[in-house]
């Protein structure tokens, strides 16, 4: 037992080993939620484990999720970068990692997030948002179609 006067000492941390499926790690701090509402897992029957708080050197604190049996699509690794721009996605197959992918948002991409702006035509008529990316750390977003920027907790996903 430790009380605040004494240091946290070292522990080991286990987290359940998937066979098959996806892992996604240095999602930031309390964003694992955002990523499992991305990825639509919230009341469905998917197996995913969720650690939060876990230390990182890069972060301090990170969050981490495993989904069984679930292989991420690029769409769906682009539009964790909205969120989690320095996420890493593990893919698992029989116990073992073949392969990890470091999410990217794109240069310009279609259909993952809505203007920010109100009065933007894509608000009013049917149309898929297009945006250019200003800045990826942190997110930065411009709409094609009225040029509004939007970044942080501004950007709205689809």
């Amino acid at each position: 037992m430790t009380t605040d006067t004494q240091p946290e000492v070292d522990r080991e941390f286990r987290v359940y080993r998937i066979d098959n499926g996806t892992v996604i790690d240095h999602i930031p701090h309390w964003h694992a939620y955002k990523v499992l509402d991305l990825l639509g897992l919230r009341g469905t029957d998917s197996l995913v484990t969720v650690g939060f708080g876990l230390r990182s050197k890069q972060l301090g604190r990170k969050d981490l999720l495993k989904i069984e049996n679930r292989e991420l699509t690029t769409d769906e690794m682009n539009r964790i970068a909205l969120v989690a721009p320095n996420a890493t996605i593990n893919l698992v197959r029989d116990g073992r990692r073949v392969d990890k992918f470091k999410v990217l948002l794109p240069d310009t991409f279609q259909g993952l997030a809505r203007c920010s702006n109100h009065g933007c035509i894509t608000r009013h008529e049917p149309m898929t948002p297009c945006f250019k990316t200003l800045d990826r750390h942190p997110v930065r977003l411009q709409c094609h179609y009225c040029t509004q920027i939007s970044e942080g907790s501004d950007i709205q996903l689809l």
